[in-house]
């Protein structure tokens, strides 16, 4: 996807980095995107087939909660996203 948006053309690619994560309601995170080489106008991109998910990857995040509910949320999100994926 970001090679037909024309973002990691050449050797260099772009870096995403979650550098502070926040919660509501104060908030407050922080995500940094560096694109070595932005287009002027990134182009409008249609999935016609977007096809099968290969992986599943994550990691579960919570706060001030018990850590039973991290457990359930992970379970409940893999009892969903199995659906979709070709194993």
């Amino acid at each position: 996807l970001m090679r037909r948006l024309g973002l990691c053309d050449g050797g260099e690619s772009p870096d995403v980095r979650v550098a502070k994560r926040a919660v509501a309601p104060e908030g407050g995170g922080l995500v940094q995107l560096q694109c070595p080489r932005a287009p002027q106008r990134i182009p409008i991109v249609e999935l016609v087939d977007p096809g099968k998910v290969k992986r599943v990857r994550g990691v579960a995040f919570s706060c001030r909660v018990a850590p039973s509910f991290s457990n359930t949320m992970i379970d409940q999100t893999r009892a969903i996203l199995n659906d979709f994926t070709s194993d």
